[in-house]
């Protein structure tokens, strides 16, 4: 997997630079690409039916293969039934956008450069999630092969690595986490709402349900949830 190997080595080299040993991720640079240039691939380990099977798969054009949401395994189907499938629960969403990587790597850096100018950030939180050298983030399908209920939808996995946002959402995070910990509804796993759940005794006129979320992220209104945060940090002042 060059491209996955290239991602994470110059993720690591742009720390480096920060750090300002750009010797060493030149260096780190020079090395990976000998490395990818010289090494042999590993011997394939498919029996000839797989490797029939494969060929076929590669011969056909209009054919998609995603991996199973749940458990191991693969479903073979129309690349327009798996595009349908994964555009089904972004209909608001405008798909063919131009794109935006480098728009959005620049407002981010002059955000940055503005909060540690007045002092907001420190040096060492400032080189680490300042955005440098973004790439557009990759998007993959996985066919939830569970739900033959629902004629088994997909869900869209993005990868964020080395995206402009990727080192700033992680630094959020870990103050969103705390704000998580203070909520008395929330739980930190499943084996916490198993113990929580014992000590609940219902009543002959009352019902448990249990709700699944279907598209979360996307459903959730930016502006009252920022509202939020800020009032909740405002109130408590302690909160990094």
């Amino acid at each position: 997997p060059k491209m996955d190997i290239i991602f994470a080595v110059e993720k690591v080299c742009l720390n480096l630079e920060n750090r300002g040993k750009r010797k060493e991720a030149a260096d780190l640079r020079h090395d990976t690409v000998n490395i990818l240039k010289t090494a042999k691939p590993p011997k394939s380990n498919l029996t000839p039916q797989q490797r029939k099977g494969l060929s076929h798969l590669k011969k056909e054009k209009n054919l998609a293969i995603a991996p199973f949401d749940k458990g191991k395994g693969f479903v073979t189907l129309e690349k327009d039934k798996l595009v349908e499938k994964a555009t089904k629960e972004y209909k608001n969403t405008k798909m063919n956008t131009p794109n935006k990587t480098h728009s959005y790597e620049a407002k981010i850096q002059r955000k940055l450069r503005k909060l540690h100018n007045e002092g907001k950030i420190d040096d060492t939180t400032y080189k680490r999630i300042y955005p440098s050298g973004s790439v557009t983030p990759s998007a993959s399908v996985a066919v939830k092969a569970h739900k033959e209920a629902k004629n088994y939808p997909a869900r869209v996995i993005i990868s964020h690595i080395i995206a402009p946002q990727e080192q700033l959402a992680s630094f959020l995070n870990t103050i969103l986490a705390t704000l998580i910990a203070l909520c008395p509804y929330a739980c930190k796993n499943s084996a916490e709402f198993v113990e929580e759940a014992k000590e609940i005794i219902l009543q002959t006129n009352e019902k448990m349900y249990s709700y699944d979320a279907e598209a979360l992220f996307p459903s959730v209104p930016i502006p009252e949830c920022i509202d939020v945060i800020l009032a909740k940090l405002s109130a408590d002042p302690t909160l990094p």
